[in-house]
Parts: C-alpha cells; structure tokens; sequence
C-alpha cells in the first residue's frame, strides 16, 4: 500500500463535564466510515513525510556519539560514530548513510534520530516505507523504547523493534520484543520474514506493527508474521502499556551483524519515504483538565471540507482562541473568540491543504485538542 487515502468520515460529540472540580473530556462516537486502503477503523494520528529540506526538528532529535561513558558502543559492540549530518531529507525521502571514515576514534559514521520528548504514545499502527542498505556488517533498524522508565529501565520497561535487518542477510527481516529482568536476565521474543524473491535493499517495503492492550502484531506489506502477547513473556510483567517514542538508526557492525569487511561497500543508505502513526477511533485520549466550568464542544464534520465550523457551549461567557497547525507544527490559523452559550465559529479551510491537521481551542482554564482531516 503506497499511500492512504484519508476518506474516514468520524461524527463525535465531546463534552467538558464539571466532576469535583476537573473537566473531563468525554467523546460520543457516532459514525464511522472505513478508511480506503485500510481498515479496522485507524485514523492518522501523527506522521511526517520527509517533505522539507532537513530533518524535522519538532518531531526528532539527533543523537551524537557513541553511547559512551554509559553505553559504550550502545550496549551492542557497535562501530560507528552518529553524527547529525548523516541524516538528510531530500526528494521527499529521509536518507541516513553509514560512511567508512574516522570520527571521534571510530572507522564509521551513521545517523541515529529519534523521537523522544517530541512524539510519544501508547497503542496503534505505527508504520514506514524504507529501502535498506546491504553488506557484511549493516544493521538498520526502525525500533521503539519506553518513554519513562517505571519499572527500572531496559529491559524491564520494554523494546519493540518493528523491524531489523542484518546487512550479510538482506532477504530476511526481524521482528522483536525485549523485556524481562536486568542484563544478563534479560528476554527478547521475535519472529522474521523472509522474501521470496528479491531484496530489501533493492526496493522500498512497509514495515508495521499494530499494537494494542492485549498484544503486538507485526506485518511485511501488510502480510501478518509474527504475533507476542501476554502469555508469551510470562513469568515477567507485560511492559508495553505505556508511552514509547520512535527510533530510526543505521549501525555498522556490532554482536550480531559482525563488522564489515573487504566486501562491504561504502557509503551504504537507508532511505525512509515516510514514518506514521494511526490510532483507532474508540482509542483518542480522554485527558483531565482542570477548570470549574462545563464547555460543550462539537465539530460540524471530521474531515473537513473548504469550510467547518466549530460550536462551542458555555456556561459562563469567557475568551478563546482556535488555533490550528500543521504536522510539522506551522499556524495555518489563529483566531481568538467569545465563549457565549450556544455559539458557532467559522473554520476557514478553503486554502488549506488537504491532510492531518491539530485543532486547539484554549480558554484561561481548559485546553482541548483533536486531531482533524482536511480532505
């Protein structure tokens, strides 16, 4: 599935309902229409398409070094030395590249970015579209780790690596979890996949996992490969339910690729067209937000078309200001309002680009969010 054709149609009530003293977001959902191209009721939650002219620096940080003085070759015996500029966009493609030249006392350099901080989240589709690299000694991977470390850290508090793949192997990928107890305890659970014909290296795949309460499903072009659940990890605690933020990275060498050698050729790359997160529809977060007055809002349509509108409730009258942005966090509009009881306000949509959008309403004592479609 090259691309996602967004025509979901999602009708929903909210309502901010006063409960000593704290709003609380509730969702009604009424309707929804299934996804073309997908199904399972998911809609676009977060992604970012590598569209600009750099790495997007509102969704990923860019990680310099070699693990050390806490995790020397990052726990794995790894050879390179991450560097931001090894990490571009261009072409509407995220491209890291693993290089042979010597960097802070090592042989190799590769790219290494993630999402911590920034984009974090529990359950749903997570995604991307990549082309690997190939050779003795690569070692790719579009993996997840626990955004706070509850239980103790790693692996206590969890790893999901949707998938690796090891450079001498470039037909097979891998699909992991690791949990358990502290290092030399620790537990990993996986599965692979093999092509029948072909390379990862020399075309771009999907690589998945849907990722829910109960267990984690892990997908090739949406060809279903490897299931863990609960009971697959017993006797340790099931880690994953909870935030975990996104990780892209390019290793060279380490315990289980082996170092390059004199036929692995250099500069290698792994191309990412685009990263994407998707929540179901009966999974939005219901946050707590303070504030001693009950606001009723409704949405005239999600997905949009050129215009929308927003109705707001008030039991007292207040100021406001809509906002929304873009995925990559621009203001496309802006707006301050009057909160009187029953009133609508206009949502200009005619100039705006089809796509996912975030709409903020913000008064001096609530803020609510959601996440619209502009089709």
């Amino acid at each position: 599935m090259e691309t996602l054709s967004a025509t979901i149609l999602l009708n929903f009530h909210v309502n901010f309902v006063s409960m000593k003293n704290k709003v609380i977001l509730l969702f009604y959902f009424m309707t929804i229409i299934s996804v073309k191209g997908f199904s399972q009721n998911y809609i676009l939650w977060w992604e970012d398409e590598f569209d600009g002219n750099s790495v997007n620096t509102s969704n990923w940080s860019l990680e310099t070094g070699d693990g050390c003085p806490s995790l020397c070759g990052w726990g794995n015996n790894e050879l390179e030395w991450y560097q931001p500029q090894n990490a571009e966009v261009n072409n509407g493609r995220l491209i890291i590249t693993a290089k042979e030249e010597s960097v802070g006392g090592k042989d190799y350099t590769s790219a290494r970015m993630k999402s911590k901080s920034k984009v974090e989240f529990t359950y749903g589709k997570v995604e991307a579209r990549i082309k690997m690299p190939t050779g003795q000694g690569m070692w790719p991977a579009f993996w997840m780790l626990f955004a706070d470390p509850v239980n103790g850290g790693w692996p206590m508090d969890g790893e999901i690596d949707i998938v690796e793949l090891v450079g001498h192997d470039n037909d097979k990928i891998y699909g992991t979890i690791h949990y358990g107890a502290a290092w030399p305890n620790n537990k990993q659970y996986g599965g692979s996949y093999k092509l029948a014909s072909g390379t990862f290296a020399s075309s771009f795949h999907t690589f998945s996992v849907i990722w829910d309460s109960s267990k984690i499903r892990w997908f090739v072009d949406s060809t279903l490969y490897f299931t863990a659940d609960h009971a697959d990890v017993f006797p340790y605690d099931w880690p994953f339910n909870k935030d975990f933020y996104i990780l892209l990275n390019c290793a060279v060498g380490g315990d289980w690729p082996g170092s390059p050698n004199a036929s692995t050729v250099f500069p290698q790359t792994m191309e990412v067209k685009w990263v994407r997160v998707y929540k179901k529809a009966n999974m939005v977060s219901v946050p707590t937000i303070d504030g001693p007055d009950p606001v009723k809002v409704d949405l005239s349509s999600n997905p949009m078309g050129g215009s929308g509108r927003i109705y707001v409730e008030s039991n007292v009258n207040r100021s406001a200001t809509i906002q929304i942005t873009d995925i990559n966090g621009r203001v496309i509009f802006n707006h301050s309002v009057q909160l009187d009881s029953g009133s609508w306000h206009s949502l200009d949509m005619e100039n705006v680009t089809p796509g996912a959008y975030l709409l903020t309403l913000t008064g001096s004592d609530f803020t609510w969010t959601e996440k619209i479609i502009r089709k």
